[in-house]
Parts: structure tokens; sequence; C-alpha cells
């Protein structure tokens, strides 16, 4: 079994480090979309490398807003929250906030707000800005993290997401 683990995750690694390198253009964004969930599986179950890799991956992601719409649709479980803990590695939680921040920077921009969009009750989009989010508590709770990195990044978020 752990020879089947380590050889997934070698395999999976060039693919990831490849897909952060690559330059995003129309054509790539169906095959990208069909691709979330299981890049926001990868984050939930993946090595601290596979999720650092991910994580690269949805930061260039979200830097486009048609992406970002599509991400905030993506069907993730209540237990993606788990990620954002003090035993997460602190450059894997830095770029988790990154993305996180990326995410609310598009939801809140003038061209996201034109549109009425709706989402599932169990989109990225309800589980970390919905009325009945608990991501805030977990950001405060980071914000006594020993990295200041982190803790002003969960400050930075917690204080933009009304």
């Amino acid at each position: 079994q752990v020879n089947k683990l380590s050889s997934a995750v070698t395999s999976q690694l060039p693919c990831l480090r490849f897909l952060t390198k690559m330059s995003l253009s129309r054509q790539h964004q169906p095959l990208l979309k069909q691709a979330l969930p299981s890049l926001f599986h990868l984050l939930q179950t993946g090595t601290s490398s596979i999720k650092f890799q991910v994580l690269q991956v949805l930061i260039n992601l979200s830097a486009n807003f048609e992406l970002t719409c599509d991400l905030l649709n993506v069907q993730i479980p209540s237990s993606f929250l788990f990620l954002f803990n003090y035993f997460q590695r602190p450059d894997v939680l830095n770029d988790l906030l990154l993305f996180v921040s990326n995410l609310n920077e598009t939801r809140r921009g003038t061209a996201y707000r034109s549109v009425k969009r709706e989402y599932s009750q169990d989109s990225v989009y309800v589980l970390l800005f919905g009325s009945n989010s608990q991501f805030s508590s977990r950001l405060i709770y980071l914000m006594a993290f020993p990295d200041d990195r982190i803790k002003i990044q969960a400050a930075r978020i917690v204080t933009s997401l009304g």
C-alpha cells in the first residue's frame, strides 16, 4: 500500500507542477473547470507537498475571473474548513489563505456583484462566505497563529467578509 501511495504522489506532483506553469487560455477553461472538484479533493486528502502544489494551481486559477466564478461553485464537504488549523504547515496555510483572499476579492468586486448568482448548499461560496458559514471563526482562531504572515492574512480576510 505504501508503494502505491508513493507512486501516486510521485505521478501527481509533476502534473500539478505542469498545471502551475501552464498559461491559461479560453480553450483550456472547460478542461480546468472539470478538474476543479479533483483539485479540491487533492487539497483535502493529499500530502503537504500535494497540498502546496494544488494551492499553487488554485491561486493561479483564482486570478482568472471566469474560473473564480467556477471555483466558487465547486461542491465541497464542510470538512474543507478543517484545513484552516494550527497543525497545517505554515507555507500551505499561507497559500490557502492567499487563495481564499483571491476568491473574496473577486466576489466583492463590481463585475462579480453585477450578476446575481445562486450557489448550492455545498458550494465553496456557501461554505466560506455564506450567511451561516463557520469560516470566520476558523480565521479568528488563526489570528493567534505564531507566524505573522498567517495572522495578518487571517485578519485581513475576517475584516473584509461582510
